[in-house]
This record gives structure tokens, sequence and C-alpha cells, in this order.
């Protein structure tokens, strides 16, 4: 949802791509957000095997409380390393994202 906000519409085989997960994964992730109400598709206009996706109103808003809370959520989760240790920690997940 993050990338779809970031991109505002994707082919879902790209976004699938952009987050690293295989086409039946993708699949089942989006049907359960369209079932949810946070993502549309529709047939893109250019290709027609292809399936564009875009958040609702309700996936916007989802995604701007959420991205409200990350900074919250990251302090807690390394509250029980020092500093030195969350930087290592961080430098580490960025040589893998």
């Amino acid at each position: 949802m993050v990338k779809l906000n970031e991109y505002k519409e994707l082919s879902q085989n790209l976004l699938g791509r952009l987050v690293g997960m295989d086409k039946a994964t993708m699949q089942g992730v989006v049907r359960r957000l369209k079932e949810r109400g946070l993502v549309d598709s529709r047939p893109d206009p250019g290709d027609a095997r292809r399936t564009l996706l875009s958040l609702t109103t309700e996936g916007n808003r989802l995604v701007a409380k959420l991205l409200l809370n990350g900074p919250a959520v990251s302090r807690e989760t390394l509250k029980p390393l020092n500093q030195q240790e969350q930087r290592q920690l961080l430098e580490l997940l960025s040589k893998i994202v």
C-alpha cells in the first residue's frame, strides 16, 4: 500500500516486483485489499492483459495513519538496543533492502 501511495497507480505485476512478491502471493494480497475496500483496480487501456491498481480513499487514509505511527513503532522496536546497536542494526538492514 505504501508503494501505491508513492506511485499513485501501478500495474499489479510491477507492484509485485517492487515489493518482492511472486505473482501468486501478489494476487492474494490484492484480492484481500480489494475485499477490504483499500485498493481499486482497472484494466490498463494500453494493454488489456495488465491490471492497474490504485488506493481508494479509505486506502489513502489508512496509509496516512500508518505512516504517522511508523516512527513511534520504530522507536519502540529499537528501544532494547543502545544507540550504537540501533545504528548498526539499521545499517545492516539497509544493505538488504
